[in-house]
């Protein structure tokens, strides 16, 4: 469904059925702010029939209404508990859990499901391989929900996201062949889907991000654009910040650091640094190396020191190798005694983990000595 209904197509939901109107159920338990429009049209009584007629439609629906109102409670409750269910599917070996799955309908649930493809997408940052083991836990689910309640439109859309997450996780580990494979996946769901604009630019945000590792930064520029524009169409604004922050990496590896800084302040403008304090320090860490890149080594400084304490926040070994490298360049850039011994610390780091990006890492390496 494109965009938010007008009034007079939510009220079909509590006159008509059908495939349409679960269509129109569909978009509307996903949306808070359609949930919340529903709710009013009934407490102000605003439910009229587009024409005069002369049926008694009360009891039809209040009738509608609570089969709603069930539908949406049973999601809270499935949302409520499914923290706890995650916590022991995955202190699982992956045999048990299959078993589990198979077994206990108690975890065949949306709210279960919506939880793992959330743990997956944030695992990606750490441990890539482990997110699509999460993953496909999130597919066993998917395959075992009823669609005559979850319909089978969001099930298709709930797959599509996790063969997307997927994708994204493999090309992490730069398995980028295998990311192919797991987009082709995701995109034969999405077209069983529920054609929701929004499932879709989620898809073509995560493609950009494979197309710029296989340095086709063309087919990138087109696909984040394009996410770009149905963010911005449907009103979201942490997710339009994100696809800005993968638009300036865009910009950076075609040597624009002038317009990737420009994104990036965009960027951080848009997103909500308390849903999602690591897409904060991203989004800070890109623009310091922006900055220096463009020559702004005073603004990049100031920058850097914002983000320490993100930095601090999520202390992995990337996100180590990240700081150490841009306090190098800065240090290099300003003149400043002690950026020697910053780089050296980088490169140690650098050897001292199996880290797909070693040999990137290392080129910038050599480029902060070649400044001396």
């Amino acid at each position: 469904m494109r965009g938010h209904p007008r009034d007079s197509l939510l009220q079909e939901i509590f006159r008509r059925s059908g495939k349409a109107v679960d269509r129109l159920l569909e978009h509307v338990e996903g949306c808070t702010r359609c949930r919340q429009r529903v709710a009013q049209l009934k407490e102000h009584e605003r439910v009229v029939p587009l024409r005069a007629r002369r049926e008694d439609y009360g009891p039809a629906i209040d009738r509608a209404f609570e089969a709603f109102q069930l539908r949406q409670a049973t999601l809270d409750i499935e949302r409520s508990e499914a923290p706890a269910l995650l916590s022991r599917l995955l202190g699982l070996t992956p045999e048990r859990q299959r078993l589990l799955l198979n077994n206990s309908q108690r975890f065949q649930t949306w709210g279960l499901l919506e939880l793992l493809i959330a743990r997956g997408k944030e695992e990606t940052f750490t441990d890539p391989e482990h997110a699509e083991e999460i993953l496909r836990l999130s597919l066993d689910i998917s395959g075992r929900l009823p669609s005559s309640f979850y319909g089978s439109g969001r099930i298709e859309d709930m797959r599509a996201r996790s063969w997307g997450y997927i994708a994204n996780a493999r090309r992490a580990r730069r398995d980028l062949s295998a990311a192919e494979e797991a987009f082709e996946e995701a995109f034969l769901h999405l077209a069983s889907g529920s054609e929701d604009p929004l499932e879709r630019a989620v898809l073509w945000d995560l493609e950009a991000s494979l197309r710029r590792s296989q340095k086709d930064f063309g087919r990138s520029l087109e696909l984040s654009r394009r996410a770009i524009s149905v963010f911005r169409r449907v009103g979201e604004p942490h997710l339009l910040g994100g696809a800005m922050i993968k638009l300036s990496t865009i910009y950076s590896n075609l040597r624009k650091p002038a317009q990737a800084a420009s994104a990036l302040y965009k960027a951080l403008g848009l997103i909500d640094p308390v849903r999602d304090p690591r897409l904060a320090l991203c989004a800070l860490n890109n623009l310091v190396d922006d900055l220096v890149d463009a020559g702004r080594f005073l603004s990049a400084r100031r920058v850097f020191q914002q983000a320490r304490p993100l930095y601090r926040r999520f202390p992995t070994p990337i996100m180590s190798i990240g700081s150490r490298l841009l306090e190098a360049k800065i240090a290099y850039g300003l003149g400043q005694p002690g950026a020697e011994q910053l780089l050296s610390d980088a490169v140690a780091l650098l050897y001292s983990i199996e880290w797909p990006g070693l040999d990137e890492a290392l080129q910038e390496v050599a480029s902060l000595k070649a400044m001396r």
